[in-house]
């Protein structure tokens, strides 16, 4: 009877050792499963790189965009400043064409009156 109940202390105290020495093996990484070790160090590492230069290839291509855009805008408000400059010469010359078209012509023969007595 000592030996049965010195038999079934031993296994329970075994069997808590083992699973707690597996437990340990396991977390301590010395089981590991293949499947999970080749996408973790194959596969992901990969798909990093992968995602990494397309990454950076759209990120060259938003900057080139971003320059086109601001050039483009640059010179489209280039464009209309010298519009509004035209826009501008063109009605202070018809301002001043219809300032002299306005003057009485007795100015204009007041100064040939004064020519002719000198």
């Amino acid at each position: 009877s000592k030996k049965v109940a010195a038999r079934g202390f031993a296994h329970r105290y075994i069997g808590d050792v083992v699973s707690d020495v597996f437990g340990n093996l396991a977390n301590s990484g010395f089981f590991y499963d293949p499947l999970v070790k080749e996408i973790e160090s194959d596969f992901v590492p990969w798909l990093l790189d992968g995602v990494g230069s397309s990454v950076s290839g759209l990120l060259e291509a938003q900057a080139l965009l971003d320059n086109a855009v601001v050039a483009a805008v640059a010179s489209k408000d280039e464009k209309a400043a010298a519009a509004e400059a035209e826009r501008l010469r063109r009605e202070e010359e018809a301002r001043k064409a219809a300032e002299a078209a306005a003057m009485p012509p007795a100015e204009s023969g007041a100064e040939g009156q004064e020519e002719q007595t000198a």
